[in-house]
C-alpha cells in the first residue's frame, strides 16, 4: 500500500518532470456516477472547458488521445460508493490519478450543488495541488485488490452484525405493540422457549420465524470471525480480543503508512474541533473524520482498558476519575474518548515496532 506521503511526492514529480521536457499537463476533474461520468478538462493554464458527461470507456479513450499526444494526463474523483475501480482503471493506462476525500465543495455560501460544479471545483483544486497548495485537495490511501478484499470482509461481519440487531429490535418491537415485554437477553433459547408460552401462537410463529433468521446470521457471523481471527497473534494485551484486533489491524491495513501519532489520532476521528481567532481559544467535540469503525472499536476497547489494565500509563493518570462513581458522566465520556485516543497511538507504535507492550505497563493476555 502506498502512503499518502509517497502518493503525493510521485504525483508533484510527474508534473516536475512533464514541465520540464514541456509537455502540457491535462488536469481532469472527474464527479463519478453508476451510469455516468461528469468531467471537466484544463490544458496548462487555459481556462477550463465546459463540463460534459461520459461513460468510462469514453474517459479512457479520451485519456488515450492525450497521451498519444505526448500530454501529461492528471485526473482526480472523490472516494464513494463506486470503490477505487476506476482509479485502477486509469492508473492501468498510465494515468496520474489520485481519489480524494470528499468534502464541501461550495464556496461563499452558495447554496448550489450540481454534478457540474462538482466537476469543475475538482479540476480547480487539481490544478492548483499541482501548482504546489497542498492544502487544496485531501488524497487518500489506495488499498490493494487483497487489502480491499480483508477489509470487506471485516465490514461484511459489521454488516450482519447490524442486521441481526435489526431482526432482534423488530421483533421485540412487534410483541411489545400487541401488549408483551420482553426484556435482556429474550431471544436466548432458554429464555424463548419460557417466554413462548405466555404468547398467542401466531406471535410465537412470527417471532420464531425471525430467530430463524437470526441463527442463520449469527451462523455466517461465526464462519467470519472464525476466518478473521485465524491469523491473529496469540501476544496481545489483555482487553484486545482476537476479533477486535483483527476488525482494527483490516481497517487501518498498513500502521506503517502513518509516520507520527498526529496523523494516527486524526484517522480515527477522536481529535477534538476548534474555534480559535486571535488570543481566544476553544477546543469541542471529537471532529468524527476518519474511519467510524475504528472510532467505535477503540472506545470499546477503552472501557475494557479501564477494567483490565491499571497499570496502563494513560490509566495511571485518568483511571481515578474513570473509575470513580462520583465523577459526572460528562467528564468520564471526555476521558474515555482521550483514552482511545491514546490506545490508538499506542498500537500503532507497538505495531511498528516503535516501542514494547511491556513498556506500556500492559498487562499480557492469557495464551491457550
Amino acid at each position: 500500500m502506498q502512503t499518502i506521503t509517497e502518493q503525493i511526492a510521485s504525483l508533484l514529480d510527474s508534473a516536475r518532470q512533464a514541465r520540464e521536457h514541456g509537455r502540457p499537463l491535462v488536469k481532469i476533474g472527474i464527479d463519478a456516477h453508476l451510469a455516468w461520468l461528469v468531467i471537466v478538462e484544463q490544458c496548462d493554464e487555459q481556462p477550463p472547458k465546459p463540463a460534459r458527461k461520459i461513460n468510462v470507456e469514453g474517459l479512457l479513450r479520451l485519456v488515450g488521445d492525450h497521451r498519444r499526444a505526448q500530454h501529461a494526463v492528471f485526473t482526480c474523483y472523490e472516494a464513494g460508493p463506486l470503490g477505487f475501480g476506476l482509479h485502477r482503471q486509469l492508473s492501468k493506462v498510465g494515468v496520474n490519478n489520485i481519489v480524494v476525500r470528499p468534502r464541501l465543495l461550495a464556496e461563499y455560501g452558495q447554496r448550489l450543488k450540481t454534478d457540474r460544479r462538482d466537476a469543475e471545483q475538482l479540476t480547480n483544486n487539481l490544478d492548483r495541488f499541482l501548482g504546489g497548495n497542498l492544502q487544496a485537495l485531501a488524497p487518500i490511501a489506495v488499498p490493494s485488490p487483497e487489502e480491499e478484499q480483508r477489509r470487506t470482509l471485516a465490514r461484511q461481519r459489521e454488516h450482519l452484525s447490524r442486521q441481526r440487531r435489526r431482526e432482534l429490535q423488530q421483533a421485540r418491537g412487534t410483541a411489545l405493540f400487541h401488549g408483551y415485554a420482553m426484556h435482556g437477553t429474550w431471544w436466548s433459547p432458554t429464555r424463548w422457549l419460557q417466554l413462548r408460552r405466555s404468547l398467542p401462537e401466531w406471535l410465537q410463529h412470527s417471532i420464531d420465524t425471525t430467530l430463524a433468521r437470526v441463527a442463520l446470521i449469527e451462523a455466517q457471523m461465526t464462519a467470519l470471525e472464525k476466518e478473521m481471527t485465524a491469523s491473529v497473534p496469540d501476544e496481545r494485551p489483555k482487553g484486545l480480543g482476537a476479533l477486535t484486533s483483527a476488525l482494527v489491524d483490516r481497517e487501518v491495513i498498513d500502521w506503517h503508512r502513518f509516520r507520527n501519532g498526529k496523523q494516527v489520532a486524526s484517522f480515527t476521528g477522536l481529535v477534538p474541533s476548534e474555534a480559535s481567532s486571535g488570543q481566544h481559544q476553544r477546543q469541542g467535540s471529537i471532529t468524527k473524520h476518519g474511519n467510524p469503525i475504528v472510532r467505535r472499536l477503540l472506545v470499546e476497547c477503552a472501557w475494557r482498558l479501564v477494567l483490565y489494565q491499571p497499570s496502563h500509563k494513560p490509566m495511571l493518570k485518568w483511571g481515578p476519575v474513570l473509575t470513580d462513581p462520583r465523577a459526572s458522566r460528562a467528564r468520564r465520556k471526555k476521558l474515555i474518548v482521550a483514552l482511545a485516543r491514546q490506545w490508538a497511538v499506542d498500537l500503532w507504535r507497538w505495531r511498528t515496532g516503535r516501542i514494547r507492550l511491556a513498556d506500556l505497563g500492559l498487562v499480557m493476555a492469557p495464551t491457550i
